[in-house]
């Protein structure tokens, strides 16, 4: 019989020292809900959720039995990937300030007047514009084919559509002109009448009738000119 104070056993040395059982890892590791069907385990610390399996996110699902706020994450970006760029992750992303976008209300009635005069007066050139009809059959010319000059009309009409339209696409023009904005559409307007004036009134050939092409485009390139003509003569009555 040994001693309650020996160490070791008389008999055969065994030490007599009781030693503390080691502890289990899993009564101190949290605990750990496995997802049905998700293949991974997330933590149970609350309001948090952590992958503890390497094999891939999995979407979201809730498990048998978890609570609301233990899920797997979901796919990279959904439903919002903090390192997404906001034009990617957010819908509806505005365009950028200098970006063109096309707004006819940003023009002055002036300029519309100006721009949808312009565009009739282009259409009207290539319309009938001299013709002759006796027995029966009739014969019509183009402004264009009376008269070659008037490509120059088509022209002016384009470039002043053109202008416009860009114009109408920014909430300032990006290029400084030469010239300023009012002087630049009494010039194009003005120089577009007069050679559909002078179109109008050089018949080709003797005996040619106008027909309403040459009408059309003569009221078209007065209502562009007009807005512009009568405010700069009525500037220069006041000025003498």
């Amino acid at each position: 019989m040994n001693e309650q104070s020996s160490a070791f056993c008389g008999h055969c040395g065994t030490s007599l020292t009781r030693l503390a059982p080691a502890p289990d890892p899993r009564d101190s590791a949290p605990s750990s809900t496995i997802l049905a069907g998700s293949g991974s385990a997330t933590s149970g610390t609350p309001g948090r959720s952590q992958p503890l399996d390497a094999s891939g996110p999995a979407p979201y699902q809730y498990a048998p039995g978890a609570q609301q706020d233990q899920y797997a994450p979901g796919p990279p970006g959904y439903p919002y990937d903090p390192g997404t760029p906001a034009s990617q992750s957010a819908p509806g992303a505005a365009a950028p300030a200098g970006a063109f976008h096309l707004d006819l209300r940003r023009l002055s009635r002036v300029d519309q007047t100006v721009g949808g005069a312009s565009l009739i007066v282009l259409i009207s050139v290539f319309l009938p514009w001299f013709g002759f009809g006796a027995l029966g059959e009739s014969i019509s010319v183009s402004g264009t084919t009376a008269h070659g000059y008037l490509v120059i009309v088509v022209i002016l009409a384009l470039l002043l559509i053109g202008y416009l339209v860009l114009r109408s696409g920014w909430e300032e023009f990006p290029v400084n002109l030469p010239i300023a904005h009012a002087p630049l559409l009494l010039i194009g307007t003005g120089l577009q009448l007069l050679l559909v004036l002078i179109g109008f009134f050089d018949v080709p050939v003797a005996g040619l009738n106008w027909e309403f092409g040459a009408y059309l485009a003569l009221l078209a390139a007065v209502a562009a000119a007009g807005p512009l003509i009568v405010p700069a003569i009525r500037s220069w009555q006041a000025s003498r």
